[in-house]
């Protein structure tokens, strides 16, 4: 059921947590920014305030106040300098997420994308580059971003269960696997980016049913080889899990599309799960929670009439010459069924 697959994937996209208000809010160079802080008064905020901040020898101080006032609401935009200042100061303290929660608030018309786009990708925003992406009509990256994450964390070893000899998922593949269930299924509702912020700004019409036939041609269609040339130009992060996925096995596959053992054997010695074709997108996803997966993809392609190839070439892929031309449900039903 849907709404028992949203209760169970929700709090999970839900982990950060914004902090708690600094406790130097009272240092001289908080003042300025408490004085400037009014809804939309992006400029009053960076007017002397770096100046003021830098006299007084507490940048950090001022930065984490601005902060503050962005995860308040009062401010929805921020100059390029006092943005860049942001991320510089949390990268250096190694709490890049704390510029996620400042983004996730924040006006897209008013931040560097590039800057931001990059930091997400070498830090793992995910939630930060889905926002900013989807508002650019970028649908396809966060999800292979998201998909290059569960890739990756593959590479880590896995930890062990309490009092158990079996190893537990690695908790970064099921937060991006949970995120990206999270996003595709707002996106194939036609709602934005994090949930609760409204619907997706659609035009012309039809243009809903071009973004799930991106994102559901992308899971079905894209091979590995595809992957690896998409993530090694995203860089980050995505190019570490294309040099890990490059470096394993490729050759043959069983039925559920995980490898043979001896190929897991082989993908376990390179920390990187065996991903062969077809359907790697789609295995990296199986690979955490097959239920939740079906879920997702069953309530996109319920009454949806969108055929093979137009999945096909909504995800860049050449037409091919088909016997018969399956809807969506008939698609991801048949695939499914070879996986297993």
């Amino acid at each position: 059921r849907p709404d028992v697959l949203w209760a169970r994937v929700y709090p999970l996209f839900a982990q950060w947590e914004p902090p708690p208000p600094a406790a130097a809010a009272a240092s001289p160079a908080a003042a300025p920014t408490t004085a400037a802080a009014r809804p939309g008064n992006a400029a009053a905020v960076s007017d002397g305030c770096l100046n003021t901040a830098a006299a007084a020898a507490g940048v950090g101080v001022l930065l984490e106040s601005i902060e503050q006032a962005v995860l308040s609401d009062l401010v929805e935009g921020l100059p390029p300098e006092i943005m860049q200042a942001l991320v510089d100061h949390f990268a250096s303290i190694g709490a890049p997420e704390r510029v996620e929660g400042c983004v996730l608030h924040l006006s897209i018309t008013s931040l560097d994308l590039d800057q931001v786009i990059r930091l997400c990708e070498a830090s793992g925003l995910y939630s930060a580059l889905t926002y900013i992406s989807t508002r650019i009509s970028d649908y396809r990256r966060p999800l292979l971003a998201l998909l290059a994450g569960i890739a990756a964390a593959t590479a880590a070893p896995l930890p062990k269960a309490p009092n158990s000899h079996n190893r537990t998922q690695q908790p970064e593949a099921l937060r991006c696997c949970y995120k990206a269930l999270v996003y595709l299924r707002c996106c194939f509702q036609g709602m934005a980016f994090p949930p609760g912020s409204g619907t997706l700004t659609m035009s012309p019409v039809g243009a809903l049913d071009t973004v799930k036939a991106t994102l559901l041609g992308s899971l079905l269609f894209l091979d590995r080889n595809d992957l690896i040339r998409e993530w090694h130009l995203a860089g980050g992060r995505s190019a570490t899990a294309a040099a890990l996925l490059a470096a394993a096995p490729a050759a043959g596959s069983r039925r559920n599309g995980l490898g043979t053992s001896q190929q897991q054997q082989q993908a376990a010695t390179s920390g990187v799960m065996a991903i062969t074709d077809p359907h790697p997108a789609l295995q990296l996803l199986l690979s955490v929670d097959v239920s939740a997966v079906m879920a997702v993809l069953s309530e996109a392609t319920f009454g949806w009439d969108a055929v093979e190839t137009d999945l096909r070439a909504a995800a860049g892929k050449p037409a091919e010459q088909l016997e018969s031309v399956l809807v969506a449900t008939q698609v991801r039903a048949s695939i499914i069924m070879s996986r297993f």
